[in-house]
């Protein structure tokens, strides 16, 4: 009978490689992995998300996307954000990109669409800020061509007298 070796002309490559499976496994057990994991979808309302806003007067709340592998049918929403609840404000889909977005719903009429979807950018515009506007305003996307891929960022709005 004979016997036939994995490795015939290279002994040492079976050590090695029975450490790279075993080093293989304890890596995937542990959750570490040599590939960054990324989310392609992104929204971002610049590096300043905290702003005063003087009462009585209009107000652009940023937000812009990103999407590595495109899009189509690009979901996005603005929230107001109280200490319970999550009001939507305005609600709108991109079908393709260059093309403009088709809102569906809007809450009120000070609420515009601001922003220019050509550039990703899906700002709102809230018109004649009030004392009860204070609060945290939620940049919302989801992505059908991205398996449904979601992200949010988050403004964060003061209504004061004066600025300052």
């Amino acid at each position: 009978m004979v016997s036939i070796h994995p490795y015939p002309l290279f002994p040492h490559r079976k050590a090695r490689c029975e450490s790279c499976v075993f080093l293989g496994f304890l890596l995937f057990f542990t959750g570490f992995s040599f590939f960054p994991v990324t989310s392609a979808l992104e929204t971002t309302v610049g590096k300043i998300n905290t702003f005063e806003v003087l009462n009585g007067t209009d107000f652009i709340l940023p937000c812009n996307f990103g999407t590595c592998i495109g899009f189509e049918n690009l979901l996005f929403r603005w929230y107001f954000e109280t200490n319970t609840t999550r009001d939507r404000l305005l609600e709108a889909t991109i079908k393709a990109p260059g093309t403009e977005p088709r809102i569906t719903f809007t809450k009120n009429d000070r609420i515009k669409f601001a922003g220019d979807s050509k550039k990703k950018n899906i700002s709102i515009l809230l018109e004649n800020m009030d004392f009860e506007d204070s609060g945290k305003y939620i940049c919302f996307v989801k992505n059908p061509t991205e398996k449904d891929a979601k992200h949010e960022s988050v403004v964060t709005v003061n209504v004061v007298d004066k600025c300052g």
